[in-house]
């Protein structure tokens, strides 16, 4: 038996390219993103400064040309060292090859320090090359840097007109080949040195890059320089006192430039510190595996902090700065920070949205009071109920009690909103019983302007609760049973009003609606987004639910899911970026919002044994919800426009691909723990091996390893909590037919007689020590 092949799913269609890989260190307040134009990007994570932007780059001009700023169409990026940001980019561009390598350290006082180092190299075997090069420099509003005031709905441009004129600053040279910028206040700005002996100067007024600094070499055949550029930030003034601004810039006497090597040591010994501890897994494909290591580094960067003891903002990605948050993306990668092991920086992110509560506007809705609700930033009616289950969420990871009673008053609150709100919706339905009763009041589903009873809101919301309720019954909170109580009505009015918004269509086939008073036809919210599937992922649906079958067809027939793509949109929400996307790719565009409802899917197909089907879903957003060159995640996936990736990097995609790759090697459940529950069997095969290390489930930790030891034996060691009960492994037919399982510890001895079988999985209780599972494999 063999499987698909993955290659055969991602060469389908061209994949995104990375169109801004950031920088900056773990919890940043500065947000550092490299472009693929070889400019960078500086702005604070805060929003404290609005739309205004620090920029970067270089230009080039080879002798007798106007000089250019480098073409991002040929930009080939990578980061060579995992789970650390440093940043490759290469471009050839008039015979010179240009070879960027750009990363972030830090000063003694904690200030950041961007590195840019540039080399070029003259690829000719005979020619001389002459040319200029260009150290431009820009601050200004972002739409002077971006082609559109959306600039993640349309594809990544370079152009020169949008770089406004630099700040003149003096050149203090040290000698030919070192010196520093300085302002009108002599505070350097940025220091540099060149390989070589290179005439230097501040171009002048009214010529191109006026402001830049020019470097001027000659090249023999085959001969490169290299171009080194240290920048002190932070660059954009957010309040600091003159004092504190002379502190942060780089002085003469700082000591000598660091060099590559240098700068990259510095730079991995400040990751390493921020994700030590952490969940680490090591599989046996390098495209899983670059996309786990980018998104769990990633993690840190879209947390933002203003000081070591100030809550943490977790920002969603894109262009916007962090005060833009989405509780409903946040989840899903704050949920995957817990999993890894970093719950004390979750702690940080939850006081966040803690501090929301007072003064809340409350959600874009016919609330009747704010009073409770949570309102990070975003307008969804569902945010209350979501921070409720991010906030349950962590205590079952945890079990910490002593951080739920903390927390208890706030979450209280928040469920009294909850409470209040549904109680003030039945109150004003009177003695009648509408399609809607017990439900939140109308309000905003999403960034849709669509606005009405829609069951995403109540899944959700129900979720938080009954999940906040549970954790409070849990530590002995008196208001625990009544919220239990709340919860299970909630639940019975959202499974009525689903029964009432069910419609028999003329096949025969029934279409639950994804608001209640919707009509076949009907075109409100994005219904593969915001229907059903969120019934399921809530928990108020099973995986079996029968409905299912029908909700999966009704959906193929109408193109939105396909068996690479889950949710095909109709349009783009707005009409001119719409025509603005079609310009750019010549002709129609397909958009598809990428791995929210794949990552549903996904658990359903593989919870019913369609693991083909939950392999090729698996392997579509591995591919398409990725970059080829660096594995950001993006939120939308357009084959006609690789350059359009938008959001990216992404938050939530970065939680939702965490969750298919951990949930296909392993779930914790109240059940037990879960091995191998969908891994490719490509994933088993002779000299093959997985690594999982420090993985945090809500019974304690887990650790395993997996490997094919001979054509006949596969081995799997294991370390497991105690409460964990049952242990259950899956080896997958086409890794080969099980014959004989045997269960030992360290020493060799019978750990377990009771081995039972179903299919192609094992299961045993428990041994409470580490144990060695080895399988006896037939043919196919």
């Amino acid at each position: 038996m063999t499987e698909q092949d993955k290659d055969a799913i991602i060469g389908l269609w061209p994949r995104t390219r990375s169109k801004r890989v950031f920088l900056h260190r773990p919890l940043d307040a500065m947000l550092v993103e490299a472009r693929p134009d070889m400019t960078v990007l500086l702005k604070d994570a805060w929003g404290r400064k609005g739309d205004w932007r620090a920029g970067f780059g270089f230009a080039f001009a080879a002798e007798g040309e106007r000089p250019a700023m480098l073409p991002h169409e040929q930009a080939e990026q990578r980061l060579p060292i995992p789970k650390v940001p440093v940043y490759e980019c290469r471009i050839h561009q008039g015979g010179a090859e240009h070879r960027l390598t750009a990363l972030v350290t830090e000063d003694q006082e904690g200030n950041g320090r961007l590195h840019l180092y540039l080399r070029v190299r003259n690829r000719h075997p005979k020619r001389i090359l002459k040319g200029d090069w260009y150290f431009i420099r820009a601050e200004g509003p972002f739409s002077r840097f971006y082609v559109h005031p959306n600039e993640d709905y349309v594809p990544y441009m370079s152009s020169e007109r949008l770089w406004p004129t630099a700040e003149a600053l003096a050149l203090d040279t040290a000698d030919g080949c070192s010196g520093a910028l300085r302002n009108a206040e002599g505070r350097a700005s940025a220091r540099y040195r060149v390989s070589r002996e290179a005439g230097i100067e501040v171009i002048a007024d009214g010529k191109p890059f006026q402001g830049a600094v020019r470097m001027g070499l000659r090249l023999e055949p085959g001969e490169s320089a290299v171009m080194e550029w240290e920048i002190p930030y932070p660059i954009l003034d957010s309040g600091k006192s003159a004092a504190s601004k002379a502190a942060n810039a780089v002085q003469p006497g700082d000591g000598p430039m660091l060099d590559m090597e240098e700068a990259m040591a510095r730079c991995r010994r400040i990751w390493d510190e921020a994700m030590s501890g952490g969940m680490t897994i090591a599989v046996p494909d390098p495209l899983v595996q670059q996309v786990f290591d980018t998104t769990t580094m990633n993690h840190f960067q879209l947390l933002a902090q203003k000081d070591g003891a100030s809550p943490v903002l977790p920002g969603q990605g894109g262009f916007n700065d962090y005060s833009v948050v989405y509780s409903w993306e946040a989840v899903h990668y704050i949920r995957a920070l817990d999993r890894l092991g970093y719950g004390a920086t979750v702690e940080r992110v939850l006081d966040y949205f803690l501090s929301t509560q007072d003064g809340s506007a409350g959600p874009e809705g016919d609330i009747s009071s704010a009073e409770g609700s949570f309102r990070p930033h975003i307008h969804w009616m569902c945010e209350t109920g979501v921070v409720l289950g991010m906030l349950a969420g962590h205590y079952w990871m945890t079990r910490d009690a002593s951080w739920l009673a903390r927390v208890a008053e706030c979450a209280v609150r928040a469920c009294e909103w909850v409470t209040r709100e549904r109680a003030a919706a039945k109150a004003a339905a009177g003695d009648s019983r509408p399609k809607h009763y017990g439900l939140l009041p109308p309000g905003r589903v999403h960034d849709w302007p669509d606005k009405g009873y829609f069951f995403f809101s109540d899944a959700q919301t129900w979720r938080g609760l009954h999940d906040m309720a549970r954790a409070l019954n849990h530590i002995g909170r008196p208001e625990g049973q009544r919220y239990l109580e709340e919860a299970e009505d909630y639940r019975a009015c959202i499974l009525r009003a689903v029964d009432n918004a069910t419609h028999v269509l003329a096949d025969g086939m029934s279409w639950v609606a994804n608001e209640v008073y919707a009509k076949p036809g009907d075109q409100v919210g994005v219904y593969a987004l915001d229907g059903p599937i969120s019934l399921v992922d809530t928990g108020l649906w099973s995986v079996d639910d029968p409905r299912l079958e029908e909700l999966e067809q009704l959906l193929r027939d109408r193109g939105s899911l396909n068996d690479l793509f889950g949710s095909k949109l109709p349009e783009m929400e707005d009409a001119q970026l719409g025509l603005l996307q079609q310009g750019f790719a010549n002709g129609p565009v397909d958009l598809y919002y990428v791995n929210t409802v794949e990552r549903v899917w996904h658990r359903i197909w593989r919870k019913r044994g369609r693991r083909e089907d939950a392999l090729r879903y698996f392997w579509s957003m591995m591919g398409y919800s990725t970059t080829l060159d660096t594995g950001h995640t993006h939120e939308r996936y357009c084959p006609q426009l690789p350059w359009l990736s938008p959001w990216q990097p992404n938050g939530s995609a970065n939680g939702r691909l965490f969750d298919m790759i951990a949930d296909s090697l392993f779930e914790a459940s109240d059940e037990g723990l879960h091995l191998l529950p969908c891994v490719p069997a490509s994933w088993l095969e002779r000299g093959k091996t997985i690594e999982v290390e420090r993985a945090s489930t809500p019974f304690g930790p887990v650790a395993f390893r997996v490997a094919r030891e001979s054509d006949r034996i596969l081995a799997v060691e294991l370390e497991a909590s105690e409460e964990l009960g049952l242990i259950r492994v899956t080896v997958p037919a086409a890794a080969g037919t099980i014959v004989a399982v045997s269960v030992e510890d360290a020493g060799g001895n019978v750990a377990h007689s009771k081995v039972e079988q179903d299919g192609e999985t094992v299961s045993f209780s428990n041994p409470n020590r580490r144990v060695r599972i080895a399988f006896e494999l037939g043919g196919d």
